[in-house]
């Protein structure tokens, strides 16, 4: 394995949610057990269960169309470039400085960035600090740091880097006694909409379908009368979690992006939003009330748009964009559309320049966070991210490891 592809045990998937081992376990008495195997199922679903094509995301009576070009079982699997060590010339600001020194405190960066209106006081200066491994150089700098609306500045704070506010979390904290400690040092409340879910099993399974509640008032009101819950460490490996139901755990404020929280019927919450798995015995007849607020008010909705993607044939590198058809993924190849997609972004940029290695004929997926002007070319913004990929038997394209 070269410096370029330095993967984790789970190609790429968000390490923060499977990193168990026992040397990870921060001193103060934070825990990041074996629970999180368990905990981390659904970010399995989420991560390699598949990056749906343009016209499955949201399909609907006028997107039938659409979906329909494509041949029966086609998905997309991808396996993100999050893991690669870049150049430092290659790192975005917000990638570039993962650690910062407070008064002589470590945070470290959750690479998420809060709106400047998400922002309260100024905290003072910081030193942040990074590397790059290639040249063997280290990064210093200073940045101004800003606690953050309603959440624990000791905990949580916001560094500006090139105009950007970057949420850093602080490495080292004691473990909470209690859920209420951490529902009130991150305003769960207010910061955290608990609105999309899935099903888990006694067989650990996650289950295929997506749900989305407008219980979230309701699910913490209920919490509410669980602020005394003790946080458990001690027995957590123990602790059975197969059977309940994981919320997706999505907050700009808090920085986080699909992590997840977990109900049990057994009677236990567990959570990674704030890296260390922490599990809180709430008790069966809340655990009870919860998971049948959530499904008794929730509807099934589709595949949960997390990436967008496009799967395709690399047909032209061109001054700022490239194109893509797709053709070899429809039913008819007439029905194939090219895409252009920019690559302004740098991170789609070092794909095609640093790791380089890509030509016209290649089968390819394009990850993006923006949108396709179809009045435009099919002109896709926001891409980040571009890798090869191979047709599978079953018409899937995927990413060799």
């Amino acid at each position: 394995m070269n410096a370029k592809n330095i993967m984790d045990a789970l190609n790429g998937i968000d390490e923060t949610l499977f990193d168990v081992s026992e040397e990870h376990v921060k001193k103060g008495g934070a825990v990041f057990s074996k629970w999180m195997a368990a905990v981390a199922a659904l970010a399995v679903v989420i991560f390699a269960g598949g990056i749906l094509l343009p016209g499955l995301m949201h399909p609907g009576p006028e997107q039938e169309e659409e979906s329909s070009r494509y041949r029966e079982g086609v998905s997309v699997t991808a396996v993100s470039e999050g893991a690669i060590v870049w150049p430092w010339e290659w790192k975005t600001s917000i990638e570039q400085y993962p650690e910062m020194t407070l008064n002589g405190a470590v945070w470290r960066t959750r690479t998420r960035t809060v709106n400047k209106d998400l922002l309260d006081e100024i905290m003072g200066e910081a030193e942040v600090l990074g590397y790059d491994i290639y040249a063997e150089k280290e990064y210093r700098k200073t940045a101004k740091v800003y606690s953050i609306k309603g959440v624990d500045r000791e905990i949580l704070a916001a560094a500006e880097l090139d105009g950007h506010y970057v949420v850093y979390l602080r490495s080292e904290m004691e473990m909470p006694q209690n859920l209420g400690m951490v529902m009130d040092a991150c305003a769960l409340p207010e910061t955290l909409p608990l609105s999309f879910f899935t099903v888990k099993t006694a067989n650990q399974k996650e289950s295929a379908d997506w749900y989305q509640t407008d219980a979230s008032a309701g699910i913490w009101t209920i919490l509410q009368d669980c602020r005394t819950a003790p946080c458990k460490a001690d027995d957590a490996v123990n602790m059975n979690l197969r059977e309940g139901i994981s919320f997706l755990a999505s907050s700009e404020a808090l920085g986080i992006r699909n992590k997840v929280l977990t109900v049990a019927k057994n009677g236990y919450l567990a959570t990674n939003l704030l890296e260390y798995g922490y599990v809180f015995n709430i008790g069966t007849e809340a655990a009870e009330k919860i998971i049948r607020l959530a499904e008794e008010n929730s509807r099934k909705t589709e595949a949960l748009l997390l990436t967008q993607s496009i799967a395709g044939t690399l047909t032209e590198i061109g001054d700022g964009y490239v194109l893509i058809d797709d053709a070899v993924l429809c039913r008819n190849k007439d029905d194939g559309i090219v895409y252009r997609v920019l690559t302004d972004d740098i991170r789609i940029r070092r794909c095609l320049e640093w790791l380089g290695g890509f030509k016209a004929g290649d089968l390819v997926v394009v990850e993006y966070e923006g949108s396709i002007d179809d009045s435009n070319a099919n002109t896709v913004k926001g891409a980040f991210s571009l890798q090869k990929g191979s047709l599978e038997a079953n018409g899937a394209v995927a990413v060799p490891e």
